[in-house]
């Protein structure tokens, strides 16, 4: 009989962006996958092959007695499809699915993907869900993170006390986002991509496109869904003003990196490894990124991009001029650089295969 492998996420794009090939490499290695989603996506299934049975959820929401009522509703499903092992990825699914898989006695991988905003200030929240990591987390084997700063984090907390692995983030598709000739040098294309909100550091990027449109030939795109709804008078006048270029949201990315000089991730909070900077780097693109861990593991200063200290619009635009004014040649080579970390050290092929691995291990316990 195969052995099942329940996957736990709170959207289905985020299973097509960055798990597709991790569950047809499972179903290729003979395990049996299923989804549970908070949402119902009849083209993922069709796609890869797999059922998703829907927990609808609001991801961002913080209201306890919904939250309790999840877990109720995660340990139902365990005790119904009977997994060999749950992978979740996000922090509900983390949480609540520890807490389940505890009262239904099944084992669970956990992958923190980032700290995001939950420990950004001491306050309620921060103390509130350390608390919950310390008790969901109680019991488990392996937990994966994508950085080192973020498992230190963990440990120092006492939020986990068995075992962690540190894995590259989720990895790119070599195959899917190959090098791409660099543009030619006019004018400069900075692009953004990324959900728009603050912590992501949209408003220094607003900021900065305003300061250097007008003493440059450069243009600033914007590539991602507006998640805090105040954004988007602000993003509709930089739009009027020809400031930003809006691109909306967008599957698929690729020949927007192509034809961008740069990507930059202003972000002001923790990121797990972020797959937007892993994709244009990629495909040839030097990255502009805040000094938080997470991004500094993909970019190192002057090597495959630049790095300005993290909510600082004055380091962030001496960072953009310092681009602004390098030879077209360095930024090319810089491009050739990214290509070589990200083959020698995020590869998706790679990860996957740590992934099966880590579930083999728990498997045989």
């Amino acid at each position: 009989m195969r052995k099942k492998v329940l996957l736990l996420s709170n959207t289905s794009f985020s299973i097509r962006k960055f798990r597709k090939e991790l569950i047809l490499s499972l179903i290729q290695e003979g395990y049996e996958v299923i989804l549970s989603l908070p949402e119902s996506d009849p083209e993922l299934e069709r796609e890869l092959g797999v059922k998703n049975v829907v927990i609808p959820y609001a991801r961002r929401s913080k209201n306890i007695f919904k939250d309790i009522k999840l877990i109720s509703q995660f340990y139902t499903l365990f005790k119904q499809i009977n997994p060999d092992v749950i992978l979740s990825f996000t922090i509900k699914p983390n949480i609540y699915g520890s807490f389940a898989s505890k009262l239904s006695v099944h084992k669970q991988i956990c992958t923190i993907t980032g700290t995001g905003q939950s420990f950004l200030r001491k306050n309620w929240l921060y103390y509130g869900v350390m608390n919950l990591y310390r008790l969901a987390f109680s019991s488990h084997q392996t937990v994966i993170f994508q950085n080192e700063n973020d498992r230190n984090f963990f440990y120092q907390n006492k939020m986990i006390n068995g075992n962690s692995v540190v894995l590259s983030g989720s990895g790119v598709n070599l195959d899917s986002f190959i090098y791409k000739d660099y543009p030619y040098e006019h004018p400069l294309k900075f692009v953004f991509v990324g959900r728009i909100m603050h912590l992501k550091g949209f408003d220094l990027y607003c900021d900065a496109a305003q300061v250097l449109s007008q003493k440059y030939n450069v243009v600033f795109s914007v590539v991602g869904e507006i998640e805090e709804k105040e954004y988007e008078e602000k993003l509709n006048h930089l739009i009027q003003a020809g400031v930003i270029q809006y691109c909306g949201y967008q599957e698929d990315i690729r020949s927007i990196l192509e034809e961008s000089h740069c990507l930059v991730l202003p972000s002001l909070s923790g990121e797990g490894i972020p797959n937007a900077v892993l994709e244009a780097n990629a495909m040839g693109r030097p990255c502009i990124v805040s000094d938080l861990y997470g991004c500094t593991e993909i970019i190192k200063h002057e090597v495959n991009g630049l790095v300005f200290k993290a909510g600082s619009l004055d380091d962030f635009l001496k960072q953009l001029i310092q681009f602004i004014e390098l030879d077209q040649h360095k930024r090319i080579k810089m491009g050739v650089n990214g290509r070589k970390i990200v083959e020698d050290q995020f590869s998706r092929t790679i990860v996957n295969q740590n992934y099966i691995r880590l579930i083999e291990s728990e498997l045989s316990v």
